[in-house]
Parts: structure tokens; C-alpha cells; sequence
């Protein structure tokens, strides 16, 4: 064994030093390309074909492809040429931004074997970027008071190409104040300075203008150029003073907003603006600022926000105070919140059941909610109570949880619907509550019938109606909703009444006449209409409706004086009431005459006349116009309304006064819509006239014209003058990447020295060249400018700003914001998988590559060095391949079996403080492989019959169970081809092949079969199948199909001997004994003796286990000389079965008196010689049967040796005695006994004299494990004692401990 281990070992060095060359060689194996950027789209690269010398079959073969690091692939690889080309047009300043060298990883897989080759493309710049400047034009403010030799810094210009392409050289143009210094700093970084030569005078000259110029190097240069402004300030020597440096204030948490915190107050002796102060928060949080408010000009701090203990016990801010010229200092505040009882209880539903049928009993749960409070003490304690006297009540159950019931019966008709507020209070010195409303509704029961608004409707209708006229309605209403409420009306008819002429519609009650009507013939008629809810069951109830014909019209415009025939107007008549704003008004009505009968129609026309003014919507009108608006500027006024038509409607507008300033211009627009303007006719003067007001006349065209005035008033605007500005030029600030979104990280301050809206500064970012202005934004009154996105310090190291200040009147001014973005470890580790192979089958060797995958890490430095490893090492491990690429090996041997899917968890941690990591997880499935035969989940299998049995009997059932899967678990049973050679085989057994059911082909013999044994086979569908063989006994259980027979005395027909008793034999002298054997076994063949018949029954007794038969009391000289006895065998099966046997007895004085019948009294000689004979020829006969038996038993055996080897099946000798032996063995007798007769001529008696078995007893069966005839079950071994056996007779079981055995 230990050969065999460093056999193995040394061939894993082996295995492990071949891969490594490997490794060494593929990593080793790196192509280089060079290619200019800005080439077409799929430009050729190389050919890789013939750079690797692979022909180009093996390129798809092999399914070689290229993959680029990185989520975007830049190359393509064709495999049927092998060329190499880019596919996309390569820009290098956007693939390596400010890089020297630019160059492209790229990988070439192939399989098959799997293979890998490193590639590399440099890509070279050409000159196609002009030097930038960030700004076109950089101000300098630079005091008069700067010493010569002082330097400032500018903005250097920007070349996206490198080496000699890039940025060169600078240039200043000609001036006598300034001069320009360039170099290079320690962590390489080059500068831009303007050194000052001359001193400068604001006095003389208060601005300069220089011209600087950014040239590279490429061929031919390219050159970009900036203006410098200088402007030169006035000196500032003196800067604010605070009164204290530190300020400390007490405030209560619930101090109400505006309430003054403390006032910080700087002073500076500077003059004019040099010594105005300007206050502003600085380095403060932000929950600070929005805490609390900072006057800038008072230098007041008040409460902005509502302060809470809990949340923070303190707040800390810094004041910065700037005059005038820039210069500024700072001190600090610090503000102590007290705790109050300021938080309210909080109440949280839990469940809610927001609808309850108006039936609900008493004490249903509604609603459970909780309670808390986030004070503590006191303060935290708290109570609930409902509001109102409502049906509900509230039941704490536990903690801080509470039941709303209902404590009184519902009533939807009385309220539908509940608000229940729910008041919780605390128990502060200063309580506070908080409620909760609950709207429970009520849902509806049908419990109210409908009911008419009234119980009489009377209705009228005038005689000569139309067909279907509606005459008016019914109204009912039901008290409950939804269909229980839905109303529907009918006429109750009435037997033996005429239909009336009337109809109500079923769903609205509306009342319609069928037919015309006639007033002389029916004046009037009532029926009953009936209203029924669509409840189930529906309730309804009923009114009486009353109809009234009338015979006369009441309604006219007009009437006709039938004395003249004129046709007076009934009453006043107005057109805009009656038509509106209609162009035409016409009345019609119908004019009938009689006798003769005539009928005329009639339409009188409505005219309009001027009754209406001219109206404006509004008193005034106000303008704002600023003085700079051109002339003819128009400005749109609301025409007035007027409700007359045509030409009594607006015909003009004009001016009142009239000025030089405005005109009115008015018309209809193409859409026909009316429009009024105010042009101006002569600029504005806001100097000359700041204000003017007149009014706006429309005038209709009525005869006599009306009017409508209303009044205008113009206010001239202001012009703007002044424009804003920065208190500095240019600001820097450094942010770290991981600050969150939202956060101010600095808050810009420009004055406008206008008044009103042109003091008004608002601020908005340009437009940059780069995304910056979307991950920033300011706020446009403040000036506080925040991160809309996260900042990612890979992606760009700085940002730069352009911020305008604009005023109300639209001047600005510009600043720059430096933003330079601070790298934390905010990256964790990527993981590419580039191949990974699953399922793998478990006879895989170790070694064997199952997944290549690549880490990287966008950091830089530290955190961005990654290292890798594996969770689970057991089975698999990593190693490293080529650079950041990692493979995953098997490292032992797998098991599908143990192990049937592998979750492997790759962690790729970087170096950064604190560390990130990523997992990457393979989940591996292990396919199966025919590796396990079969397992019978019993050694061995023992299954019972009972004897007669029917054809294809089942008697139990083999298992075996396949560890693999598939074809390779599924398991098939069969009759293994050779048998065991021990024990009988019988050929009636047969096995399912599918679910190993065990069958009996045909009928059994236990007397002829007591047990078999036959071997199954189970066998996979692998390829080769794998088997298991296991032994299966069968065991016959007997049946009762045997009766006894009775061995002695002799049943034949020969003449029966009888049995010699002395009269002087005391109870229970033995007479003689009855011999049976049964030749079934266990209890069917226990037998029992019984004393069926005798001649004298109370004489005789017969043991009931043993057959012997005794004389129950002593003999009488009543008793007959002859006795004859009827002994009856039975066994213990069910039914049981018996046999009887007949015995004599002769009562004798002494054996001398014994007679042959039929003589007379012989001499004693003569009786001793035939008494001799007799027993001789009894002994000569049990002598015989001896040896018949004897006989019978020596050629059974030899038949059952022939039937052995001929493959019948004959009884065991170990399971079946015979003869005497035989029955012994099988219980039907206790012992075994031999007679031995004394005969003694003379003597006048003769005597049995009994031994002690001459048999050995038969020792107890073994007991065996199997499965019974009816389940499949383990059988326990039961052992056998001595005390389990048969009275004096060891070796057989008894009855009760037989039926203990457990067969279930």
C-alpha cells in the first residue's frame, strides 16, 4: 500500500509540472500589434492564423475566439481567414484617456484543448486635438499693492494627444506689467504662473488685456489661445474681527421656528465695502443648516427647523465672516438641546376590517392596533380612548396592543359609516395625544321596506293628450342600499276593474298617459301603484295615485281679444332671456276657430332693442412695461361683453384721456374671435414718467350708443445697470467619491448692488464640454451647489464648474468651481467568466480544469490588488493561470452519490481599508456514471405459504435500491440461472421483474414441501449492468388437512385384545394407553384423547394430553367383567379433526381367573397355557407391526435419496420423522414409550411394567428471519426455552407459545 501511495503522488507531480509548463508556455506567448488611431471600421490588425502558425481549419475546429478586457470587445477574429480587424473606428484619447502609452488587451481562446493567448495592440496618436483652455477668457483680480515677483497661477490648456503631439509651449503677448513662467511640480504636474515685473496703479491704468497662446507639437502645430483680464483692486488690509470665538447657547427642542438663537457680530475698521460684513455657515452639516438660519447681513441665527432631542443632543457650526474686499474670519457656535415631552404616541394598525353587517352581534372584533410611544417614563406610558358616544369600545389584550369592538347592535339605516378616532395619550407633564380615525362602514341587511314621499299623488293632464304623455312621477325610497334600496314600481290591478289608461315605468316611477284623454268622460281616476326593494325576501309597500284631466290651457305668451280680434302679449317678453344670444327669436303658438273649425299657425318674431351695456370683467387693468419696449409693442387686452345682437352690440373703443404714449386697435381675428390691443406708439421715459393710468371705453352701435369703461394703469419698469458679483473668481474644493447624493458641498455668494428685482441674483451651471453639469446642481437662490449623482473617481478625477449669477434684469457674471474628486475604496472586484463546464461526470480525474474566469478591480493602488479564494477546498480549488485569470480545478476524486451538485463560491476581495469583495458562484453539477450495483436492503429474505395454496399467489416482495440515477438506478429482478446448491429448489416461484413481487406458480404439499429456497437477481440498466444476488426461503405453513390415526391399540378388523385389570386396582391404576400421530404439524397436530363412550363412564378416565386410560375409582363387585371403551383423537386445527379408537377390559380377580368364552372352567394348567398363547400371538402381531414400520421407514428413505438427486422434492430428513420418531417429534404424543411384557405362568396375574423413553427428545426448530405469507415484514427469532415446551416432552412447542409467535 505505501508503493501504491507514492506511486500516486508521484504521478500528481508529474500531472502538476506538465500543467504548469503549460501554463508557463501559454502565458509566455504574447502577440504585439501597433495601429494608428482614427482608422475605418474593421481595419486590419494582423493575421493571427499565420502569426501562431495554426492552419486555419483548426480555427473554427477549435472554436477559437477573441474576447477584449474589459465589458466592450473592440477586435473580431474571422475564422475562415484568421484576420484580426477592429470593429469600430479606435479613438485613443477616448480608449486611454491621458495616457502615454495606449495599448489594447486582448485574449485568444481556444478549446479543445483549451488554450489561451495573450494579445496586445498599441495604439499609436496622430495630432488631431488642438490645445484648449478650459476658459476663453480668465479674470485676474490682483491687487495694486502685489510686489513685483509675484506670481499667479492660470489655467493651463488642455491637448488630448501625447508625446510631441501634446501641449509644448505658452506664449504671452507683448506688455509692460507682466510676464510668463512655466515648470513642473513634484508629482509632475505642470504649471502656468503670470509673474508681475512692474508694480501696477489702479489709478492709471484699472485693467489690462493679454493675449496667451497654448501651442503643441505636432506637424504642422496646432494652437489655441485665452484672454487674460486683469483687473486691479483696491488694497484691503484689515479683516473681520469676532466678538467671541466661541459662541454657546441652551435651547429647549420644541423652541418654535424663527425664535432667535444668539447673534454673532464681527467688526472691521476697513471703510466703504472693504468694511461691510457678510455672514455665511461653513464647514457645518447639512442637518445643521437646515436646522437653523443664518442672517447675512444681521449675523442672527434662528430656528429653521423643528429640533429634536432624540435625534441630536447638540448641533455645531462654524460662521464665516467676509467684508468687502474677500477677507474673512470664523468662530464657532455651539447649541445644546434640552428634552422636552415632544413626541406624540404613535398609533399602528395591525388589521383592519373596514366593512361590518349591520347584524353583527355584540363584541366583534373590528380592528387591533398597537400603541407606542418613543418618549420613555413617564412620558412613554400611555392610554387610548374613543371619541364620541359611539357603539364601539376598546379591550387591551396584551403589551401595548389593543381590540376595537362593537358593544351595542348596528343600525346602517341610522349611520352607515363610523369615523372613530382613537386618542392615544402619554403621561408627560405636558400630555401628548395623537388620534387615528377609523372608517368602519355598515354594510346593509334588508330591513326596511320603500316609502313614498307621499301616500296620494294627484297628477293632472290636459283632456286630448298625446299617446305615451308623461304626466309626472312617483317617488319611494328605501332606507337600506345596493339591491336591497333598488325601488321598482307597478299598478296594482284589481279584479273586475277595467285596465286603466295609465303606466308606470318599473325603474324610475315615471307616470305616462297610454291614450288621449277626455275630460267630459273621465274627469278624473285613482289607481294603486305598488313600490318593492330587490331584497331577498323583497319588502314593498303601496299609494294611491289621483289623476286630474283638465280642460283648459294656462300656458301662452300670448292673447287674442276675440271681441276685436286683436292678439295682445300676455306678459313682458325678453329676448336674451328667451333665445339667448340667437341671431333670430321666433314664437310660435297655433290660432283654432270654430264653426266653421279652423286652425292657423302662428310666429311672432322677437327684435332686439339696446337694453344691455357694454360690460368689462373687471374694474382695472394693470401693466408693467419696461422703459426699453419698442414702439409698436402691443399688449392684449379682454374685450367687453354685451348681451344685445348685431348692431346694438360693441362697435368701438377709445382712450380717455387720449395720450401720446397709447392707441387702442380693435377687429375680428379670421376665426371670427373680437381682440382689443394697446399699442405704444413713443418710447418710454421711466426718468420722465414713471406711471400713467387712463381708461378704455367700448361703445355699442344702439340708438341712443352705451357704454363700458374700464380703467388701465401702466408702470414703467426700471432698466438694470449693474451686474452681479462673485466675491472670488475661481474656487477649489476636494470631495471624496463616497459622499452621498444631495450633500452641499459648497454654497456661492454674488451681491448686485440694484435694488429690488435687479438685486434679485439667481444661479444656474453652463454648459461644460464634459457630463459635469448633470452630476451637479445648485440651487438657484441660495447658490448651494449639490451632487445629483454619485462621483466616481475612475471616471473622472476632476470636475470643473461654470456658475452665472443673473440678476432680475438679466445681467451676469461668471465664476469657476474646481471640483477635485478624492479616491476611497468604493470599486470591489469584478469577476468575468470566460468558459465553465457543466455537468461534469463523477469518474472525472483530478485536475480537471472546470471554470476560467477573470478578476479585475477599477480601483487603483491598493484597492485595487485582488486576490481570490475558494469557500470549499475539499474537492476544488483555484489556481492561478495568467495574470488575473484564475482556473477551477478538481483536486480529488467526486462522487455523484455523496455529492450530487457542488455550490462553489468564488470571493475576490481587494486590498483597500476597509476591503470589498464580490462572489462569483458556480454551481456544478456531477453527472452520474454506472458505479453501484444494486443493494437489496435485506441480506436475505424468508416469505411464507400456506400449503394448498391458489395459482400465482403473492407472498411478498424483494427490494433493491440503485444509488445511481437513470438508466443507471433503475432496477429489474430475475431468477438467478444457478441455484444455491443447498436445501430443495422447486421451480413454482417466480419473481416480477419490475417491482420484485414474489410469486407461488402452483398448489404446495407441506407434508411433501416444508421449505425452498431459490436465489433473485437484481440487476441494473447501466452499460455493463452491475447485479446483486440475494437468497430468498420460502417457507410452507401447514394446514389441517390430516386426521389422526391411531397406532395402538390396532383398529383393524382383526379381533380386539382387551386389557387386563385386577379388581384390586386402586384409582388411577394405568389400564393402557392410546397411541395417534398426526401427520400435520404445529398445533394442527397437538392432539387431545376424550372418553367418547363406556360401558360403565364413571369407571374410566382417559388423559387428555397423553391417552392414557385409568381407572377413575376402585372396582366394584357391580361392575360388569367386560368393559368396552370408545376413545375419541381430535387435533388442534381448525375445523378440527379426529379419529376414535376401541378398547376392551377385563376385570379379573387375578390373571388365573381368565376364561375363553364359550368353555367351561379348564384346569389351571389349561388356562395358564391358553392365557400364554394369547399374549404370545399379541407380541408376535406388535412385533410385525414393528417391523412393517420399520420397513416402510428404511424405503421412504431411500425414495426421498432417488428424489433428491433426480431435483424432486421430497421431505427433509431434518424436518420429518417418521414413524413412532415421527410423531413423537410432531407433538402428537409426550413421550415415547416401550412395553416390556413379564408372563409367568401360574402366577395368576400378569403386569406392565413401564420405562423411561427410549427416544431422544427432538431439540427446538430453529426460528428464522423472513416475510410471512400476507405482508412484507420482518420476522423476529423468537428463542425456545424449556419452559415454552410441551409438558414431559421436550422439544415441542406448546399451543400458547406457537400462537405468541408474531406473524404481523
Amino acid at each position: 500500500m505505501a508503493c501504491e501511495r507514492r506511486s500516486g503522488d508521484r504521478k500528481r507531480q508529474v500531472i502538476l509540472f506538465i500543467l504548469c509548463v503549460c501554463v508557463c508556455q501559454s502565458g509566455a506567448e504574447t502577440l504585439r500589434y501597433s495601429l494608428p488611431e482614427e482608422m475605418e471600421r474593421d481595419s486590419f490588425v494582423a493575421n493571427i492564423a499565420k502569426d501562431l502558425g495554426v492552419p486555419l481549419s483548426q480555427l473554427a475546429a477549435r472554436k477559437a475566439r477573441v474576447v477584449s478586457e474589459g465589458n466592450e470587445q473592440l477586435f473580431r477574429l474571422n475564422q475562415n481567414t484568421g484576420v484580426l480587424t477592429a470593429k469600430e473606428s479606435l479613438d485613443r484619447e477616448e480608449i486611454c484617456p491621458q495616457s502615454d502609452i495606449c495599448t489594447l488587451v486582448f485574449k485568444i481562446f481556444f478549446e479543445n484543448p483549451l488554450q489561451l493567448i495573450r494579445g496586445e495592440v498599441e495604439i499609436r496618436d496622430v495630432n488631431d486635438n488642438s490645445p484648449v483652455f478650459p476658459e476663453k477668457e480668465m479674470v485676474l483680480k490682483i491687487l495694486e499693492t502685489a510686489a513685483p515677483g509675484s506670481r499667479f497661477p492660470l489655467e493651463s490648456a488642455q491637448d488630448k494627444d501625447v508625446g510631441i503631439n501634446g501641449l509644448q509651449n505658452y506664449s504671452l503677448g507683448p506688455n509692460p506689467h507682466f510676464s510668463l513662467a512655466t515648470g513642473t511640480a513634484k508629482d509632475g504636474v505642470k504649471y502656468l504662473e503670470l509673474v508681475l515685473q512692474r508694480q501696477l496703479d489702479r489709478e492709471e491704468q484699472g485693467e489690462l488685456n493679454l493675449l496667451l497662446t497654448a501651442t503643441d507639437g505636432g506637424s504642422p502645430p496646432r494652437s489655441g489661445t485665452a484672454q487674460v483680464r486683469i483687473v486691479v483692486l483696491d488694497a484691503n488690509d484689515n479683516i473681520p474681527v469676532f466678538e467671541r470665538e466661541t459662541y454657546e447657547v441652551r435651547l429647549a427642542e420644541n423652541s418654535p421656528v424663527e425664535q432667535l438663537v444668539v447673534r454673532v457680530a464681527a467688526t472691521d475698521p476697513d471703510e466703504g465695502s472693504n468694511g461691510k460684513v457678510r455672514y455665511a455657515f461653513t464647514q457645518t452639516s447639512e442637518r445643521a443648516r437646515q436646522l437653523f438660519q443664518l442672517n447675512p447681513s444681521t449675523g442672527e441665527i434662528r430656528v429653521a427647523g423643528k429640533l429634536d432631542f432624540e435625534e441630536a443632543k447638540s448641533h455645531k457650526m462654524v460662521v464665516k465672516a467676509t467684508d468687502g474686499g474677500g477677507l474673512s474670519a470664523h468662530c464657532k457656535v455651539q447649541v445644546e438641546v434640552l428634552d422636552v415631552n415632544d413626541n406624540a404616541p404613535e398609533i399602528a394598525l395591525t388589521s383592519l376590517t373596514t366593512t361590518i353587517p349591520e347584524d353583527a352581534p355584540p363584541r366583534t372584533v373590528v380592528a387591533l392596533f398597537s400603541v407606542r410611544d418613543r418618549d420613555s417614563g413617564d412620558n412613554g406610558r400611555t392610554e387610548c380612548s374613543i371619541d364620541g358616544d359611539l357603539p364601539f369600545s376598546l379591550t387591551p389584550t396584551f403589551d401595548n396592543y389593543y381590540e376595537l369592538r362593537t358593544n351595542a347592535a348596528l343600525d346602517r339605516e341610522r349611520t352607515a359609516e363610523y369615523n372613530i378616532t382613537i386618542t392615544a395619550t402619554d403621561w408627560g407633564r405636558k400630555r401628548l395625544s395623537s388620534q387615528e380615525s377609523i372608517f368602519v362602514q355598515i354594510s346593509d341587511v334588508n330591513d326596511n321596506p320603500p316609502e313614498f314621499t307621499q301616500e296620494v299623488y294627484t297628477m293632472s293632464v290636459t283632456e286630448n293628450n298625446s299617446p305615451m304623455l308623461r304626466i309626472g312621477s312617483v317617488k319611494a325610497t328605501d332606507a337600506d342600499a345596493g339591491k336591497n334600496a333598488r325601488v321598482n314600481y307597478a299598478l296594482v290591478l284589481q279584479e273586475g276593474k277595467e285596465q286603466p289608461d295609465v303606466s308606470v315605468n318599473t325603474e324610475n316611477g315615471d307616470v305616462y298617459i297610454l291614450r288621449p284623454l277626455d275630460y267630459e268622460k273621465v274627469p278624473s281616476f285613482e289607481v294603486t301603484v305598488s313600490a318593492a326593494d330587490g331584497g331577498s325576501p323583497p319588502l314593498s309597500t303601496q299609494a294611491v295615485l289621483r289623476v286630474v284631466v283638465r280642460d283648459e290651457n294656462d300656458r301662452q305668451h300670448f292673447a287674442l281679444e276675440r271681441g276685436s280680434g286683436r292678439l295682445l302679449v300676455a306678459g313682458r317678453l325678453d329676448r336674451e332671456e328667451l333665445c339667448g344670444q340667437s341671431a333670430t327669436c321666433m314664437l310660435p303658438f297655433e290660432l283654432l276657430l270654430s264653426k266653421p273649425l279652423q286652425f292657423f299657425r302662428v310666429e311672432v318674431a322677437l327684435e332686439d332693442i339696446n337694453d344691455h351695456s357694454p360690460i368689462f370683467r373687471g374694474d382695472r387693468v394693470r401693466f408693467r412695461i419696461p422703459e426699453t419696449s419698442n414702439p409698436g409693442s402691443r399688449f392684449p387686452l379682454e374685450v367687453a361683453r354685451d348681451l344685445d345682437i348685431g348692431s346694438n352690440t360693441v362697435q368701438t373703443y377709445s382712450i380717455s384721456p387720449e395720450n401720446e404714449y397709447f392707441s387702442v386697435s380693435y377687429g375680428s381675428r379670421s376665426n371670427g374671435d373680437k381682440y382689443v390691443e394697446l399699442v405704444l406708439e413713443k418710447p418710454l421715459d421711466r426718468e420722465e414718467k414713471a406711471e400713467m393710468s387712463f381708461s378704455l371705453i367700448a361703445v355699442d352701435g344702439g340708438s341712443p350708443p352705451r357704454s363700458g369703461t374700464i380703467e388701465i394703469s401702466v408702470v414703467i419698469m426700471d432698466v438694470n445697470d449693474n451686474a452681479p458679483t462673485f466675491k472670488q473668481d475661481h474656487y477649489i474644493v476636494k470631495v471624496l467619491e463616497n459622499m452621498t447624493e444631495g450633500s452641499v458641498f459648497l454654497q456661492l455668494l454674488a451681491t448686485d448692488q440694484d435694488a429690488g428685482i435687479y438685486g434679485e441674483i439667481s444661479y444656474q451651471l453652463s454648459e461644460a464640454a464634459d457630463e459635469s453639469v448633470s452630476i451637479f446642481v445648485i440651487d438657484p437662490l441660495s447658490g448651494e451647489i449639490r451632487f445629483t449623482k454619485p462621483l466616481d473617481f475612475e471616471a473622472a478625477q476632476r470636475h470643473e464648474l461654470s456658475v452665472t449669477a443673473t440678476d432680475g434684469g438679466g445681467l451676469s457674471a461668471i465664476c469657476k468651481v474646481l471640483v477635485e474628486v478624492v479616491d476611497v475604496n468604493d470599486n470591489a472586484p469584478e469577476v468575468m467568466v470566460s468558459s465553465f463546464s457543466s455537468p461534469l461526470p463523477e469518474n472525472t480525474a483530478p485536475g480537471t480544469v472546470v471554470a476560467l474566469f477573470t478578476v479585475r478591480d477599477r480601483d487603483s493602488g491598493a484597492n485595487g490588488k485582488i486576490s481570490c479564494g475558494l469557500e470549499d477546498q475539499l474537492f476544488f480549488s483555484l489556481r492561478p493561470a495568467y495574470k488575473n485569470y484564475y482556473e477551477l480545478v478538481t483536486v480529488s476524486a467526486l462522487d455523484r452519490e455523496e455529492t450530487a451538485r457542488y455550490i462553489l463560491r468564488v470571493t475576490a476581495a481587494d486590498a483597500g481599508s476597509p476591503p470589498l469583495t464580490s462572489t462569483q458562484t458556480f454551481t456544478v453539477d456531477i453527472s452520474d456514471v454506472n458505479d453501484n450495483a444494486p443493494v437489496f436492503n435485506q441480506t436475505s429474505y424468508t416469505m411464507y405459504v400456506r400449503e394448498n395454496n391458489v395459482p400465482t399467489v403473492f407472498v411478498g416482495a424483494v427490494s433493491a435500491a440503485d444509488a445511481d440515477v437513470g438508466l443507471n438506478g433503475k432496477v429489474s429482478y430475475s431468477l438467478a440461472a444457478v441455484q444455491a446448491a443447498e436445501g430443495p429448489w422447486c421451480s413454482c416461484v417466480s419473481v416480477n421483474s419490475e417491482n420484485g413481487h414474489v410469486f407461488v406458480l402452483r398448489p404446495l404439499d407441506y407434508e411433501r414441501l416444508r421449505q425452498t429456497e431459490v436465489t433473485v437477481s437484481a440487476s441494473d440498466a447501466g452499460s455493463p449492468p452491475l447485479r446483486a444476488n440475494v437468497s430468498v426461503r420460502l417457507v410452507v405453513l401447514d394446514e389441517n388437512d390430516n386426521a389422526p390415526v391411531v397406532l395402538y391399540p390396532g383398529q383393524d378388523s382383526s379381533p380386539a385384545s382387551s386389557e387386563l385389570v385386577p379388581v384390586s386396582a386402586e384409582a388411577g391404576y394405568l389400564i393402557t394407553k392410546v397411541v395417534a400421530v398426526d401427520a400435520d404439524s404445529g398445533q394442527n397436530s397437538w392432539l387431545s384423547y376424550h372418553l367418547l363412550r363406556a360401558s360403565e363412564p364413571g369407571l374410566f378416565t382417559v388423559g387428555v394430553h397423553s391417552g392414557e386410560v385409568r381407572l377413575r375409582r376402585p372396582v366394584t363387585e357391580r361392575d360388569s367383567v367386560r368393559q368396552k371403551l370408545l376413545v375419541l383423537v381430535r387435533d388442534n386445527g381448525k375445523p378440527p379433526l379426529s379419529a376414535t379408537a376401541a378398547v376392551s377390559a377385563l376385570l379379573l380377580k387375578d390373571l388365573s381367573d381368565v376364561r375363553l368364552p364359550g368353555h367351561g372352567s379348564p384346569a389351571p394348567e389349561d388356562q395358564a397355557g391358553s392365557l400364554t398363547t394369547y399374549l404370545i400371538i399379541a407380541l408376535v402381531c406388535v412385533s410385525l407391526l414393528f417391523l412393517v414400520s420399520t420397513a416402510l421407514f428404511v424405503a421412504h428413505k431411500v425414495c426421498k435419496r432417488k428424489e433428491l438427486k433426480a431435483g424432486h422434492v421430497l421431505y427433509g430428513a431434518d424436518n420429518l420423522q417418521s414413524g413412532l420418531a415421527d410423531g413423537a417429534a410432531a407433538g402428537s404424543l409426550p413421550r415415547a414409550y416401550c412395553y416390556e411384557i413379564s408372563l409367568t405362568t401360574g402366577s395368576g396375574n400378569s403386569e406392565f411394567k413401564f420405562l423411561k423413553p427410549i427416544l431422544p427428545s427432538v431439540p427446538a426448530q430453529h426460528c428464522s428471519v423472513g416475510q410471512g405469507p400476507e405482508d412484507e415484514q420482518h420476522f423476529p427469532c423468537v428463542p425456545v426455552s424449556t419452559d415454552d415446551t410441551v409438558p414431559d416432552n421436550p422439544g415441542t412447542l406448546s399451543a400458547g407459545h406457537f400462537n405468541s409467535l408474531s406473524f404481523n
